[in-house]
C-alpha cells in the first residue's frame, strides 16, 4: 500500500518545470510509484500557493488523480479535538520554524504569502493525518521541520526535497540515470 507524502508547492513547481517535455507526466507518474508515494497538498497550498491555470503539466497532475487535495478541514470539521490541536500545531511549528508569533490571522480561513505558511500548515497536516513524508525544496524545511514537528508533536517526519527523492529512487533501480537527472536536475 503506498505511504501517503504531502506535497508543497515549491516541490510543485520544480517539477513544473518539466512541461517542455514530451513525456514529463508520465516520468512524474513513475517517479511517485517508485517512491511508493500517494501524494497530496494543502488544501491552502494549493488554494493560495499554486498558480492557478499558469501549468498544463501540473493542472493534469490533479485532473488525472497523480496529486490530491486533502480533504483535511473536512476531517477537522468533524473532529473539534483535531480541529484544536490542528491549530496548536501550527502556531508551535510556526514559532518553532520562524522564530515569530503566529501572524494574527485566522489559519483557517486567512493567508499571508511568503511568511512560510504552505511548509508550517504542510507540516501540521502531517502530524494531523499521520504522515511520515512531506516533499519540500525549501533547504529550510528540510533541515529543521522533521526536528520541530517531534518536538512539538511528538512526530517526526521526513521532509525530502527533489534530490532526496531521487537518490531514494535510485536505490530501487526503477528509473535511469536521465530520468532521474531530469527530475532532479542535479541527480547523479
Amino acid at each position: 500500500m503506498p505511504k501517503m507524502a504531502v506535497i508543497d508547492n515549491d516541490f510543485l513547481d520544480h517539477l513544473g518545470d518539466l512541461n517542455n517535455h514530451d513525456d514529463a507526466f508520465d516520468l512524474i507518474v513513475k517517479f511517485f510509484d517508485a517512491l511508493d508515494y500517494k501524494v497530496f497538498i494543502h488544501p491552502h497550498v494549493y488554494k493560495y500557493e499554486k498558480k492557478p491555470g499558469k501549468n498544463p503539466l501540473v493542472e493534469r497532475l490533479f485532473d488525472e488523480g497523480v496529486i490530491t487535495v486533502s480533504d483535511l478541514f473536512d476531517v477537522l470539521a468533524c473532529k473539534p479535538i483535531e480541529k484544536t490541536r490542528y491549530e496548536l500545531v501550527v502556531k508551535q511549528v510556526y514559532k518553532n520554524f520562524t522564530g515569530r508569533e503566529f501572524p494574527k490571522i485566522d489559519l483557517f480561513d486567512k493567508w499571508q504569502t511568503g511568511d512560510d505558511l504552505g511548509e508550517v500548515h504542510s507540516a501540521a497536516m502531517c502530524v494531523i493525518l499521520e504522515c511520515d513524508y512531506l516533499l519540500s525544496d525549501d533547504n529550510k524545511a528540510v533541515r529543521y521541520l522533521g526536528d520541530i514537528t517531534k518536538k512539538v508533536a511528538q512526530k517526526f517526519i521526513h521532509v525530502y526535497n527533489r534530490q532526496q527523492c531521487c537518490d531514494l529512487v535510485k536505490k530501487t533501480g526503477l528509473m535511469n540515470r536521465k530520468e532521474l537527472r531530469l527530475l532532479g536536475h542535479t541527480a547523479k
